[in-house]
């Protein structure tokens, strides 16, 4: 496997090294090994029969299913390979699992008409199909069960006593064997144990394994279980193919009958491939001298380097899960004062591939629920990363990984989101030029907005509405160099007799600042509004609530860098009717209310993004602007110039722009704001395409951009995940017509 390069010949890789994908998110799937992608093509081509056909053909491709179901067998330390059964992957193995045990329940109830045991146990840091399953079924069969969830300790380890102490009425028990966001090894011996007593005679107890394999041993024959799942992705093997093991005492019933196969306890003709792939991955494991997976300890090797890495790059790293009593692969952290949003985009631009938790449910907004079983603190759940790596990965790779994610913090140090780390003097002159004077959203890790506002002799002025997150800003402003600024609270009433909710502030220059909620808008934090303008000028038309004025005065919302759903009809008019002569009003339209807007959206986002194969088309013309609205710690570490200029290629996407006709500008979607108050003074018609990682802060940009300044903006559609995606031979989308009157 090869060991890790001195320190000189990292420094000398780091400086030449052209940004790849590092993928560290082996615990939500793997790519697929090339011998695996071997074997289910030999299984394709030359032993395509059915295993279920009695001719050679047929006999063939079953010799090759039995082969893969004799490695699972061996993997997992099961007594008979008849107890594996082939299937599409955990989820079907969970299911499979419970609802047999239930509908054995179910059966026992209608001959007696009681349960003798009743109770249903899982772990609370279970994946989230186990308790959904429960529920599910339970609710299906109509059956009267108790669902209790095991509590677990700090270190995300069951509570045995709590297990123990239901024994006697509980009928299945579901744990892990490790856990797929933490990498916490369960004690199942001792779970074996407890099953083993009096008391535990006549519970099943169903494992999930998928984690474990090929990172623990499992001797399921040896350990007192009845069902056990795993699944191919999660070990280099394809998606879709996975098995259950299922003891031989242990009541099953199929969820899928029809033709008999997996002896009839799984039918529909099986996946020749994906198990032949997957039985040849096993093999390589169960062979101790096969090369294609790193040793244990050569896994434990790999997790200290990226260890090491990491505390360098954040002092104030915090790891969420005892590292002694985890699998080697899994690291599970948070960096106190930095957000899993804003790390994520860090890694993501240095080409480190990780994710804020289970696959399952990384893109909801919550914490994390097994951090938050283990009683962590609400930020650690909340901004917890999640970096995991395989048995199948290189010392090479975990090396590579090392130097993507010193420069990922390295740009985030110099984007003053380090606090314990200054920036250097060159790096915040380099930072100021994209985050400089006038107004920029601040965020804190907590998601707790603020609002900067600098004058051009650095005189700055903070606004926030709440005391929560501003010792955290303050730090980063301090590695701004902005020592001393002024703190605006805007939930503090002040004593100056201005409309409620809107606060003053006077500069050294003479410049008066107004800062509040829009008259006529829901009292938000969206809807903060900041005026820029001589006191006595305003004053009166603030309190009146003349919309013109308050154009005049150039009102500035913050609401720009904030969801559009978020604007009302009352920001539409202010904004536009800054010169009534020049720019007509916004049609009733646009800001009559949710009905109307809700169809305007659609229409608005279909004329404002633009596919990957119609960018060459939009870039071709004389004047064209990119706007790269990705913070800038992100642009980094991936520069969009170098991107789009090798990829604005005529074999690549069509016909090549003239370069010298396209402008980049870095513009951080927290610094929209300033842009759009410059458009206000100076409007000029160009052509904009807003840039982003994945197409939704740039569809956010675009729509406020020509909604507030009317320029023509576009966002380019999936972003840079979609622009630098590999091409795939897929056929063209077809669009199948609807009748009408149907």
């Amino acid at each position: 496997m090869g060991a890790f390069m001195t320190l000189d010949a990292r420094e000398k890789k780091k400086s030449s090294r052209l940004q790849s994908t590092i993928y560290l998110d082996c615990n939500a799937t793997t790519h697929t090994h090339p011998l695996a992608l071997q074997t289910a093509r030999e299984a394709m081509e030359l032993c395509y029969g059915n295993p279920s056909s009695t001719h050679i053909t047929g006999l063939h491709a079953k010799s090759f299913l039995e082969s893969a179901r004799e490695a699972a067998a061996v993997a997992v330390g099961a007594q008979n390979a008849e107890e594996i059964i082939f299937n599409s992957g955990a989820t079907e193995g969970i299911q499979s699992s419970i609802f047999s045990v239930l509908f054995h329940l179910l059966r026992q109830f209608r001959e007696t008409g009681r349960l003798d045991r009743w109770h249903i146990l899982y772990g609370s840091t279970e994946h989230k199909a186990v308790p959904a399953a429960i529920e599910h079924w339970s609710e299906v069969l109509g059956l009267p069960v108790e669902i209790d969830a095991i509590p677990v300790d700090s270190k995300g380890i069951l509570d045995l006593a709590f297990i123990e102490s239901r024994l006697t009425r509980t009928a299945l028990i579901c744990t892990m064997a490790v856990n797929n966001e933490t990498g916490v090894v369960q004690p199942l011996e001792s779970v074996s144990e407890l099953l083993a007593s009096p008391q535990g005679q006549g519970c099943f107890w169903f494992v999930d394994g998928v984690q474990a394999l090929g990172k623990i041993p499992i001797q399921l024959s040896n350990l007192g279980a009845h069902y056990s799942c795993f699944s191919g992705h999660k070990l280099n093997a394809p998606k879709g193919i996975g098995f259950l093991w299922v003891d031989k005492d242990a009541p099953f019933t199929p969820m899928i009958v029809g033709g008999g196969q997996e002896r009839g306890k799984r039918s529909g003709t099986e996946n020749l491939p994906g198990a032949a792939a997957f039985g040849r991955i096993l093999k390589a494991l169960n062979d101790n001298n096969d090369s294609i997976f790193m040793t244990h300890s050569q896994l434990e090797e790999c997790r200290q380097k990226l260890i090491s890495t990491l505390s360098r790059c954040f002092p104030t790293i915090v790891w969420n899960a005892d590292l002694e009593h985890c699998v080697p692969t899994t690291l599970n952290f948070s960096v106190e004062g930095i957000s899993s949003r804003e790390l994520m985009n860090a890694f993501d631009a240095a080409g480190v591939r990780v994710s804020g938790g289970s696959a399952c449910s990384s893109g909801k907004t919550t914490g994390s629920h097994v951090l938050s079983a283990m009683n962590l603190p609400k930020w650690r759940s909340q901004n917890a990363i999640r970096m995991s790596f395989g048995p199948a990965n290189t010392p090479a790779e975990i090396e590579d990984a090392c130097i993507a994610i010193e420069q990922a913090g390295e740009a985030l140090r110099a984007s003053c989101m380090i606090p314990t780390l200054p920036a250097r003097a060159d790096q915040v002159s380099e930072f100021l030029k994209h985050t400089g004077h006038g107004i920029s959203e601040l965020r804190a890790s907590d998601g707790t907005r603020a609002w900067l506002v600098m004058s051009s002799d650095d005189e700055s002025v903070l606004v926030a509405d709440c005391d929560q997150a501003l010792q955290e800003l303050n730090n980063k402003l301090s590695c701004r160099g902005l020592q001393r600024t002024n703190i605006l609270r805007l939930d503090v009433p002040q004593a100056n007799p201005l409309p409620e909710g809107w606060h003053q502030i006077k500069t050294q220059s003479g410049t008066s600042l107004l800062l509040g909620r829009a008259p006529g808008t829901s009292p938000t934090k969206e809807n903060i509004s900041v005026l820029f303008a001589p006191l006595r000028e305003c004053l009166e038309e603030v309190l009146q609530s003349k919309s013109k004025a308050l154009g005049n005065c150039k009102m500035l919302l913050s609401c720009f860098a904030c969801e559009p759903s978020a604007m009302t009809a009352y920001d539409f008019v202010s904004l536009h009717s800054r010169d009534s002569e020049t720019n007509p009003p916004v049609e009733e339209s646009s800001a009559a209310g949710p009905s109307n807007e809700n169809n305007a959206a659609g229409n608005l986002k279909q004329k404002i993004e633009c596919t990957k194969e119609e960018l060459a088309q939009l870039l071709f013309h004389q004047e064209f602007t990119v706007l790269d609205v990705r913070e800038a710690f992100e642009s980094a570490t991936s520069h969009l110039d170098a991107i789009m200029n090798q990829l604005l290629q005529p074999n690549r996407i069509g016909q090549s722009p003239r370069p010298a006709d396209i402008k980049f500008r870095i513009l951080p979607l927290s610094r929209l704001p300033q842009f759009l108050i410059e458009r206000l003074s100076e409007p000029r018609l160009e052509k904009i395409l807003c840039v982003c990682r994945s197409g939704q802060r740039s569809l956010q940009a675009a729509e406020l951009l020509r909604r507030l300044s009317g320029c023509d903006a576009h966002s380019l559609k999936g972003g840079l995940a979609d622009l630098l995606a590999p091409t795939v031979s897929l056929p063209p989308r077809s669009v199948i017509p609807i009748p009408h009157g149907k």
